[in-house]
């Protein structure tokens, strides 16, 4: 069997509010797919970030 190293993409976001994780004033969860294995992984990024903010690298200031 061939091992690869996964290379994720983001395939949904969602912003989280304060009082369900204690990272702040929110936090934005971030689903992740491997393009080449289908393997799923979930990021935690703080503060609010959309799909387009994502796929740019840039936050809009808090």
């Amino acid at each position: 069997m061939i091992f690869h190293r996964c290379r994720f993409a983001p395939t949904a976001v969602q912003h989280v509010a304060t009082s369900l994780i204690v990272t702040g004033p929110g936090a934005t969860l971030v689903l992740q797919r491997c393009a080449r294995c289908g393997r799923h992984q979930v990021e935690t990024l703080p503060g609010r970030w959309d799909a387009q903010q994502l796929d740019a690298g840039t936050r809009r200031p808090s």
